[in-house]
């Protein structure tokens, strides 16, 4: 017979081994935040490790300093998403009884409807231009602008990512030449003489609105505008 205090031993093993099981799959934080619950001493994700040589005769603190000093920016983050209000755009179970509410108290980012397709709270193509309201068409016509195509249409997510990305802006590629020529065929734009420059595209043109179907920032800078 196994006595009382061996079963809360294996027990208490049994439930760390579990634990650890489930967030193998978890985001470095999380798993942070579970390891520290059951163990000291467990590094924080964002602290960077240094050779051994570079570390010798350091104080703690100049060392905790140093790998502070390495920590880079590895990923931008969309504002909701960053702020975990996932119920901002998606339908979530936890938040139906807000949104209800809140939706009865006139127009809201946050909405009640459940049935979108992707649990998103509105069609895709309403949902960026809820909160971004000066890159809409509405907007747009209003100042006898052009704007970009994916913008009209609402699909911001042809250049954005939704929730973070390694780039500024969440968006999808690194420069906008690479971001504008995977839409633009490269044989018809970068041979003119203009764009043999190697110059990013958004130092002359803006992305979404401009007075012309060319969207030049000579004739319209729209960060003048947001």
């Amino acid at each position: 017979m196994i006595e009382p205090g061996l079963n809360r031993y294996f027990l208490c093993v049994i439930f760390i081994c579990i634990s650890l099981s489930v967030i193998a799959g978890c985001d470095k934080y999380t798993r942070y935040k579970v390891l520290t619950f059951f163990f000291t001493g467990v590094p924080h994700p964002d602290i960077v490790s240094l050779p051994d040589e570079e570390i010798r005769g350091l104080t703690g603190e100049e060392i905790l300093k140093r790998r502070k000093e390495d920590i880079t920016i590895v990923s931008y983050a969309h504002g909701p998403y960053g702020a975990q209000q996932c119920f901002q755009c998606h339908s979530t179970s936890q938040t139906a009884s807000f949104r209800s509410s809140a939706d009865k108290k006139g127009k809201s980012v946050i909405k009640s409807e459940q049935n979108v397709s992707g649990r998103l709270v509105m069609p895709i193509k309403e949902l960026c231009i809820d909160c971004h309201a000066a890159k809409s068409v509405n907007s747009a016509f209003s100042m006898g602008l052009w704007i970009h195509g994916p913008v009209s249409e609402g699909i911001c997510i042809t250049c954005h990512s939704p929730h973070a990305s390694t780039y500024p802006y969440m968006l999808r590629k690194g420069s906008s030449r690479e971001m504008c020529t995977s839409c633009h065929s490269p044989g018809l734009m970068l041979e003119t003489d203009d764009h043999k420059k190697n110059e990013d595209c958004t130092s002359c043109h803006n992305p979404h609105l401009g007075k012309t179907r060319f969207l030049l920032k000579k004739d319209f800078d729209e960060r003048l505008f947001n």
